[in-house]
């Protein structure tokens, strides 16, 4: 099964459990449209696993509105409705020629997730590699980020009921970085035969 089909079960799997609540019988339907419309867009992502989905279910079965704004004389609510983990993966950078530029210090790597770019220098890689290690044009880079975010709902009243419009993120954004080396280099190396160094920064980063 591919990473692609996996995220499908796993938004699939997702989908019942959230049904499962029976929300729109307890007077939520408004929560469960907006789980819905979340799991939806995160259907069209390609290859994000998604590790975990709580839903906010207020403990009397009533969602708490908070007044957001108006626009063109319609007022808008917001509210909490879920908490997610997903990890993003990016594998289209860090490889030959890049590599020796980057261990040389004439450029900076850049991850870049969701429109944010986080430079990473090479010193903060060659402090974790041992001291007589060679870069080669055979190494090459992954990276990904840990997203743990809370959508923060947002509602339009309409009469008495609170159709759901549109979702903004916020929470804690971790990236990291796996370099990778193996053993089809030419003459003595410090490296085994394939190795993997995870890189965390200590920040989490908003979103």
């Amino acid at each position: 099964m591919s990473s692609t089909d996996i995220c499908r079960t796993d938004i699939e799997n997702a989908k019942a459990g959230l049904l499962a609540l029976n929300l729109s019988e307890q007077r939520l339907a408004a929560l469960e449209a907006a789980c819905l419309n979340e799991l939806d867009t995160m259907a069209n992502l390609e290859g994000i696993p998604l590790h975990e989905y709580t839903v906010l279910v207020p403990k009397n079965r009533a969602l708490s509105y908070t007044y957001y704004g108006t626009y063109h004389g319609v007022p808008f609510y917001t509210s909490l409705s879920i908490k997610k983990e997903i990890t993003y993966e990016k594998n289209d950078i860090g490889t030959g020629q890049k590599i020796l530029q980057w261990s040389s210090a004439a450029v900076n790597l850049f991850m870049c997730f969701a429109g944010k770019e986080i430079s990473l220098p090479w010193a903060v890689v060659s402090s974790n590699l041992p001291s007589n290690f060679t870069v080669r044009l055979t190494d090459w880079t992954d990276y990904y980020a840990n997203a743990e975010a809370i959508p923060r709902s947002i509602y339009a009243k309409s009469g008495s009921a609170y159709p759901h419009v549109y979702s903004r993120e916020y929470g804690n954004f971790r990236p990291y970085l796996v370099y990778h080396t193996n053993s089809m280099h030419s003459g003595p190396t410090a490296t085994t035969a394939y190795r993997t160094l995870i890189l965390m920064p200590q920040q989490a980063r908003q979103l």
